[in-house]
């Protein structure tokens, strides 16, 4: 059975600064067949790039209000961890902006601009019992 899944960020309305990194660390369950991930869609604020559509791990580049947002999805199919990063660079250094304010994810301000998300689908392995109970747990740090 193919599983869907969908993890949401959000940059807090109370937060008072945009973030300039968020990191997710998806553990995926031992019952799930770690060889069939396939990302899907990304968002931050309104851009979805979708040039990691379709892929197991891969990296891509979006500006963004001035600041180049680098994606970056490491999996590894031996242990089923998956590792998001989402990063803001300065466009001309390469580094962190200096300007704290400058950065991708501010913070929410009831239209969306302050969430984010990943998502991607995986199947089961075959033969499980029913009423198997697949776990997900996947930590977002900023």
């Amino acid at each position: 059975m193919e599983l869907h899944y969908t993890i949401y960020f959000e940059n807090k309305s109370t937060a008072s600064t945009p973030a300039q990194e968020v990191f997710i660390h998806d553990y995926l369950d031992g019952n799930l067949d770690y060889s069939t991930i396939t990302l899907k869609e990304v968002c931050f604020g309104d851009k979805v790039p979708d040039d990691l559509a379709g892929l197991k791990q891969g990296q891509t580049s979006v500006m963004h209000k001035g600041v180049a947002v680098d994606i970056t999805v490491e999996y590894n199919p031996e242990n089923g961890f998956a590792f998001w990063t989402f990063r803001s660079l300065d466009p001309v250094t390469g580094e962190l902006p200096e300007d704290v304010l400058a950065d991708f994810l501010p913070p929410e301000d009831g239209k969306g601009s302050g969430q984010g998300y990943v998502s991607f689908s995986i199947k089961t392995k075959a033969d499980l019992p029913t009423s198997t109970i697949i776990r997900n747990k996947a930590p977002i740090y900023f």
